[in-house]
Order: structure tokens, then sequence, then C-alpha cells
């Protein structure tokens, strides 16, 4: 199995090779968006390895706040330049990294190895979009991660995971991210499956023939879980 190193990534943007890139507003998500917003008004969201997802534009401009992170610091200023907003950036204090921040005070977003990001740098989140992190970050690395994102998790955080899923023999990534997997990582949350995408025709020339994208919404158990 292939490992993902940070200069892979780089290397991917610079070649425009960024076909997970998408222009538009994940389906799911956007058919999805009160089971993960739950109702709440002006919530703190966390986009991990979030590239120039437009998503967090979407998101910003219904009044959420959104913090981003990723390696690559090409990824941020394409979008700021995509989605025409003024930004301000300055070297991170005691971490090897950038803080790249909208004029408006929307959207932070910290170019910086993501397992160095912590909850002291801003807080817990209210809801964390997972639309291609654990399915793109090396399978050794799943439970480090996992711990990350469990500490950044409010008490109240609706955390959604899109679950890349083929039984195809294929390096990545995506890196196949079946239900147990999930379970495994997070057995102390609950885990709720509502949503899938075919995505075959996307891969067809990588040769996968069955590709699909399942969503799963995490949240802290409930006393009715543990019934």
């Amino acid at each position: 199995m292939s490992e993902m190193s940070h200069e892979y990534w780089l290397k991917r943007w610079s070649d425009r090779k960024i076909q997970f890139h998408d222009e538009q507003m994940h389906i799911s998500l956007e058919r999805n968006l009160e089971k993960f917003i739950a109702g709440r008004k002006g919530i703190k969201i966390f986009f991990p390895l979030c590239g120039k997802n437009v998503d967090m534009q979407i998101l910003a401009d219904q009044g959420h706040s959104v913090v981003g992170v990723d390696i690559a610091e090409q990824a941020f200023r394409e979008f700021f330049t995509d989605q025409n907003l003024e930004y301000t950036e300055e070297p991170l204090k005691n971490i090897d990294g950038k803080l790249f921040h909208a004029m408006d005070g929307r959207i932070k977003l910290y170019c910086m190895d993501v397992f160095l990001f912590n909850k002291e740098l801003e807080g817990q989140f209210d809801a964390i979009w997972d639309r291609a992190s654990l399915v793109a970050i090396n399978v050794i690395d799943r439970i480090k991660y996992s711990q990350l994102i469990k500490q950044l998790m409010s008490p109240g955080c609706r955390y959604i995971i899109a679950a890349i899923q083929y039984s195809d023999k294929f390096e990545g990534p995506p890196f196949d991210l079946s239900e147990k997997d999930i379970q495994d990582l997070y057995s102390d949350l609950s885990i709720e499956e509502f949503d899938e995408l075919d995505l075959s025709i996307y891969f067809k020339n990588r040769g996968l023939d069955h590709i699909i994208e399942r969503m799963y919404l995490l949240q802290a158990k409930t006393d009715s879980d543990s019934i």
C-alpha cells in the first residue's frame, strides 16, 4: 500500500492533479445540510485537509465560522483568489506553518501538518466536515488522526465522514474506508449511515469498476445508544 507524504500532495497541487477538488458544493452535504447544521446558528466548523473546498465559503456565507487545515499553501492562495476574498497571512508561533485569515473574519486556514493541529489553537468545534481527509491519510495514521478529531469535538459536535468504499485492488488514495474501520476508530461515538453516492464513473480510468461514497454522522452517544 502506498504511503502519502507532504511532498506527494504538494506535487499533486503543482501538477494540477487535483481531481478530488469539486467546483460545486458536495451534493450529499447540500441535500443533508440540516443533519450537519441541526438548526444551529453561527457554529464553528472544522475542515481537516481542506484544500480549497468551496463548501467552506458556502457555509461561511450562511453565517458560520470556518477553520481549515492543509499542507498545501497553493490551495489556500487559490481558494482566496477563486472566492474573491481579501486575506492576511502570518507565520504561526511555535509551529512550522502559516495562518491565512479572511479579512471578514469568517474563515481561518492553517497551512501546517494536520497532526500538529490541536485544540489550543482554535478550541473545539460544533461540526466537522471530513470530506476527503480520513480517506487520504496513510492507513497507519488513522488511529492518531481519530484521536486528534475526538480532541477537537465539542460535546454537541456533529462529525460527518465521507467514506470511500470499493472492493477492487487499488493502491489509493483515496483509501478504502469501511464502516467497520470507522467503528473501530470511533467506538465511543454513535455512528449513523445516512446517504451514498455512486462514484464509479469518475474512477473508470483508474481501473476501479465500482466505488461508493457513503456518508456517516458521528456524535456523542446518548443514554439510549447504550441500552
